[in-house]
């Protein structure tokens, strides 16, 4: 079964990855992988890097953006893939609103104005959508859900399970099958190999200002956000394959040309 990894992040996204971009295409490459998507946080620093990289490497280039969005005063992540040139376009428009005139995120309001081009995808454990269900206010994640189908058409907004603990799979299922959205498995890759968890751990503990309490060695560390082959994915997912084969579809759905 094919897969592509749909959200990945890269050492641009500022102490939240250890990946380095021409080691993650060199790895994409030497695990088979025939496309991928790079998505770091707010910034698209990375994105015409990446872009050549994988060019020179024969591996079709997904550009998007993990982009902070205001819901009211709450902030919270959605993925964001380019199908198009336009949709790159917006994804550097933005990042640019993020960076320069909204830190804490692009207003709701406005993303609609810059979703043209654009496949949504609620990312997770951080997305509004997994955070309300989470909490039992399942009403509130629907109405989440009918938003971001508003925003990017119902065409165009998927919601995304992992096999990794953090988020129950059959919550989003459930929701994904009453409001008919459709479904993409990712892994939301921060680091190449599972070796790399310590240095990401690290990073983390930078990040959030804190010290580092347990052993990093021990089995509080989370091994599992690394660049998975398609075959790991496979035995992850190997009850949802209509999961891993909408990473496919999504992906042949994006194509950006940079000159």
């Amino acid at each position: 079964m094919d897969f592509v990894h749909l959200h990945v992040q890269s050492a641009y996204s500022l102490l939240a990855s250890t990946v380095r971009l021409e080691q993650l295409v060199t790895e994409a490459k030497a695990k088979g992988m025939r496309s991928i998507a790079l998505t770091d946080r707010n910034v698209m620093h990375g994105a015409i890097p990446f872009y050549k990289a994988c060019k020179k490497q024969g591996i079709k280039p997904i550009i998007g953006l993990l982009a902070d969005v205001l819901h009211g005063e709450e902030t919270f992540p959605i993925l964001l893939l380019a199908q198009n040139n336009k949709g790159y376009s917006n994804l550097l428009k933005i990042s640019s609103s993020i960076q320069t005139k909204t830190k804490e995120g692009i207003p709701l309001k406005w993303l609609k104005g810059y979703s043209e081009g654009l496949i949504g995808i609620s990312p997770g454990e951080e997305g509004i959508v997994e955070q309300r269900a989470l909490h039992g206010e399942m009403g509130e994640a629907m109405e989440a859900i009918r938003i971001f189908q508003m925003i990017f058409s119902p065409a165009n907004f998927y919601l995304s399970v992992q096999n990794n603990g953090a988020v129950e799979r059959g919550i989003v299922e459930e929701l994904a099958k009453e409001a008919n959205v459709p479904v993409v498995a990712t892994n939301a890759v921060c680091y190449l190999r599972p070796e790399d968890a310590v240095a990401y751990e690290v990073l983390k503990a930078v990040d959030q200002g804190t010290k580092i309490h347990h052993d990093l060695k021990s089995e509080n560390v989370n091994h599992e956000r690394y660049l998975k082959s398609g075959a790991e994915m496979a035995m992850l997912f190997q009850d949802d394959s209509a999961a891993l084969q909408n990473t496919v579809n999504v992906a042949s759905r994006c194509d950006v040309e940079i000159a």
